[in-house]
This record gives structure tokens, sequence and C-alpha cells, in this order.
């Protein structure tokens, strides 16, 4: 490695030796002469401020690729480093400001290429306040890392990846927390990508000799992305960030402890549904149904229920009021309810929320204790409000599946209830999904009606059939979507209703293409319109 530290020759020069491996230092001198305390801080040059040029009395030539300059600085606003090559050719390039953390910054040198001299400018003119530790050669890094350092907080950036604004918490005071039994910490960081299509970076974290790495989807527009220390199995100390594609932008960087305690408040845990479908049952605040909330669409609730009996108690009059053939508009009794099977998993929009309470508060109807809770819930995170006894939709809505899935139906059950998160929260996609059903022939439209009453849906709602129509669709990946229908659904189909398989066998031949194509119709628009795939909603892949 390369390494530049600052020195003074009897306070008359400002001055940094070069260290070149075994070679002879190489001295680069100051423009001109300086106070040893202002050595690698701004001073006044013609009416601005910067540090002295520093110039190598023999500049370094033919530097090999994989190689970049740092400047390791702290920083009260931000600066630009104004770098000149033996070339001739000068680049400049931001230097972030992150009060109070050392930085170290990375820019990658152009192979072949040789540095002659650099300076530092302040660039707000009125903002002083920077101190040079170091600088010079070293290998590429990649992405962005913190870590501890002496009891201080360490950054390290790489061009490309400097937009950041990150809040910092010691992580002597993290560890401390973490071994309280009362709390876990809490990684997240927010970032914005530029790009049409999702693309993929790689995150690490370590802490107590412990490294993990996940691989995570980035998606158009940007999100902000969760994990825990219970799930991860240990506290991070340090996090690297790597493989980031063009336009992608770190955003703020947070590190703190997170309650192991069932909140008085139904505060949720924001989750990637990655991270949700993982999240492990021991790591819940309470023994019988844990709060998520939808990192990618943070108005929707997720509720993850240890069994399929509790999410009846919680669910099931309320799928038979809002989407069930031949119930939806009443109101059942737990006795009538008693032999009828609701979902396996739900989604309900604000809207129709408060259309169930309300019409249960109109006709005197007593709930169970656990359909009272979820009205407190959606209240209290802002799904609902209410106004007098009434109860008013806001936002949002949630989602809803059990611990007793299978972690295949888990993975199927959140990706067909979380395009429904999508077709509720988008009136974009809303309008994309209505055009591709308004563009299908009648015998098409027929299919879905048959398939969606053989379900058990309410077909006479144009809403819900429009939102299951997209839903199932999308629910698994393009290439296996022939597959389902026509090596799964269509023959269950005709088994059941043998009476129907003519028309079913004409609708085939009549159209071949149309899961394939309204499928590929349906994700053209949302991928454009959200970033996202068919059959892939996660944003954390393992």
């Amino acid at each position: 490695m390369l390494v530049l530290f600052f020195s003074s020759c009897q306070t008359k020069v400002a001055g940094v030796v070069f260290k070149n491996g075994s070679s002879p230092p190489v001295v680069l001198l100051g423009d001109k002469h300086v106070p040893e305390n202002k050595t690698g801080t701004f001073i006044s040059i013609k009416n601005s401020f910067s540090t002295p040029l520093y110039t190598l009395e023999h500049p370094i030539m033919n530097i090999p690729s994989g190689r970049s300059f740092f400047l390791t600085y702290r920083s009260g606003g931000e600066a630009e480093a104004e770098l000149k090559f033996a070339s001739g050719k000068t680049v400049y390039f931001r230097l972030p400001a992150l009060t109070g953390v050392l930085v170290h910054y990375q820019f990658p040198v152009p192979p072949g290429e040789g540095i002659s001299s650099f300076k530092i400018n302040s660039t707000s003119g009125a903002d002083r306040i920077f101190k040079l530790t170091g600088c010079g050669l070293e290998k590429t890094g990649s992405g962005f890392s913190i870590r501890q350092v002496k009891g201080k907080e360490e950054i390290f950036l790489q061009e490309g990846m400097d937009r950041i604004n990150p809040s910092f918490y010691t992580f002597k005071s993290l560890a401390q927390a973490a071994a309280d039994r009362f709390n876990q910490v809490q990684t997240s960081f927010s970032y914005s990508f530029s790009s049409t299509v999702s693309s993929f970076i790689t995150l690490e974290l370590t802490g107590g000799g412990k490294t993990v790495q996940h691989r995570i989807i980035v998606r158009p527009g940007g999100s902000r992305i969760y994990f825990y220390s219970d799930e991860e199995g240990m506290v991070p100390d340090s996090l690297r960030i790597s493989d980031a594609p063009s336009g992608f932008r770190l955003g703020k960087l947070e590190i703190k402890p997170f309650s192991r305690l069932v909140p008085m408040q139904y505060q949720p845990i924001p989750a990637d549904l990655g991270v949700i479908l993982g999240y492990k049952e021991a790591s819940w605040r309470r023994n019988d149904f844990e709060i998520f909330s939808w990192s990618l669409f943070p108005d929707f609730l997720l509720l993850d229920f240890r069994d399929y009996a509790l999410q009846a108690a919680f669910l099931k009059r309320m799928a038979f009021f809002l989407e069930k053939k031949g119930y939806a508009g009443r109101i059942l009794t737990n006795e009538e309810l008693k032999n009828l099977h609701g979902w396996n998993a739900h989604d309900y929009r604000a809207e129709d929320l408060a259309l169930f309470f309300n019409t249960a508060a109109e006709k005197g109807f007593t709930l169970n204790p656990e359909e009272y809770l979820l009205a407190d819930i959606l209240v209290q995170n802002n799904i609902l409000s209410k106004n007098g006894a009434r109860f008013i939709p806001v936002s949002g809505g949630f989602l809803a599946f059990t611990k007793e899935s299978s972690p295949r139906l888990r993975y199927l059950f959140i990706t067909h209830e979380g395009y429904h998160g999508v077709f509720f929260s988008s009136p974009r996609y809303r309008q994309a999904v209505r055009k591709v059903w308004a563009g299908l022939s009648d015998d098409e439209k027929a299919f879905w009606m048959e398939f969606l009453g053989w379900k058990g849906y309410n077909i006479k709602d144009p809403y819900l059939v429009v939102n299951e129509f997209q839903a199932y669709l999308m629910q698994q990946k393009i290439e296996n979507v022939n597959h389902y229908y026509k090596d799964y659904i269509i023959p269950k189909l005709n088994r059941h209703f043998p009476a129907k398989k003519e028309g079913m066998d004409r609708f085939l031949k009549n159209h071949p293409d149309h899961f394939i194509l309204s499928a590929e119709a349906i994700q053209a628009a949302v991928s454009r319109i959200k970033g996202i795939t068919a059959g892939e909603l996660r944003c954390v892949v393992e």
C-alpha cells in the first residue's frame, strides 16, 4: 500500500511525505508557507478557502489498474477534491461531509495514469472546518462500509457511492443494548435507484466474528431495507454494500436498538417481504401474532398469525362479508361460520375494512374480541380513523398469512396477497390492469369468471374480479404461468365440471397464448410503474 502522511519542516512548509514501498520518500510541498497547526486544513488563498496545493517532486507514473487515490478527513461541510494527473488532466470530485465522522474516501485512478498534485477546496466558502489526516494509493474497494476505529465511527466511501446522510449510533452502545434481553438491533438503509429496471446489490453484515451476506433486489425509485440482529444471529459492527449498479445511491443509514417487548401501541416492525418470510416466531413480541409494515408499501401492514384458527378468529367473518360468493354483504354469526372455509391468506384495503366495521356497528352485531383488536390496530396505524363511532378509511390496508402454512405456500401466499397490495396502492397499476382486462375477448373473461367462481369469489364484484385476475397471473414467474393453468388448474376444473370440458378445450384452442400474453402485459406495466416483476415481490432474496 502507498501511504501519505503529514509532517512539517520547522513550521515553514506544509508538507506530506509519500512513502512508496522501500523507495526513498517523495515530499509533496505546499504552495505557500503555513503554520504547522494549519497543515491539512483550509487556509485563505486568493479570497477562497482550500488546502495548499500538494505537488509530488517525482510524480507517480503508470499506476496499475484496480488502484484508487484515497483521502481520509473530517469535515463540517462539503468539499471538493482537485486531483491532477501526470498527463495534465485534472479531475474534480465531491467529498461528502459527515459531521463528527472520519471519512475514508476512494477515487479510482485510470490505469496507466500518474498523480502529480492535489488540493482540497471548500465549496461553501464559509465553512472552513476541515482536517486532512491521510492520503495515498490503495487497492480499490467496493461500495461503502462503516466500522469502529478506536471507539469512533469511520465510514469508507467509494466514488459513485457517496450520496449518504447517515444517522450514526456508537457501536459500543449498540452492543450494550443488544446484550439487554429487552432489545435487539435494527439496521436499515434507504436508497434511490435511477434505472428503469431492477438490479442487485450484495450486502454484508459483520459482527462478533460472524459475517452474513444477503443478495438484495434494488428497484427503480428506491426503498428502505431493514435487518434485525435476532434474525442475523449477531449485532453488526460493520456493513458493506458491493456490486452496486450504475444509478444506485445510498440514502440514510440507521443502526439503533429495537424493543423485543410487546408495544403498548401496536407498532409494526418495518421489513421487506423476504425478511418477513423468514422472521422466526421466537423473535415475535407476542406469542399469537406479529405485526409488520411492508417496506415497499409502508401503509400496508402484514399480520403473521400463529395458526389458521387464530387467523380465522380475526378475519374469517370479514372474508365472507367482503369477498365470498353467495355471502358478500352479509355478516355471519360464529355458528354460521363454523363449518365454512375462509381463506388461507388475506388482503383488505382501508375502504372495505371501514365498510365491514361500520356495517357491524349499524346492525348492532357483536364481533369477536380479535376483530375489535384488529380495529384498534388499524386505527393506531392510521389505516382507519374514527369519527365518533364511525370508521373512516385513510389509506393502505393489510395482508395476512400464518406460520401453519408450509414455506412453499407462505411464499406463494405472500406473493399473491402482495400483488393485491400493489393493486390497492397504485392507481396507475389498477388502470393498466383494467386496460388488459378490457382488451380480453368474452371467452377469455368467461374463463376467469368460471375459475374465480370455482375458487369461491364473489364474481358479481367487478373490482374484486379484476384484482384477482392480476394476482393469480402474477403470483408465479412468467415462465411458469402456462404450466400452472394448462397443466394444473384447467385439468382440475375439468375433473370438477366434466360437462364444461368441451368449452375449456375450445377456449385453449382459440386462445392458446392467453395466459402468457396477459401476464406479460401486466408485468410490463408493473415493472414500468413499480419496478417489480411476476412471482417476486421481495427485495431481500436468499
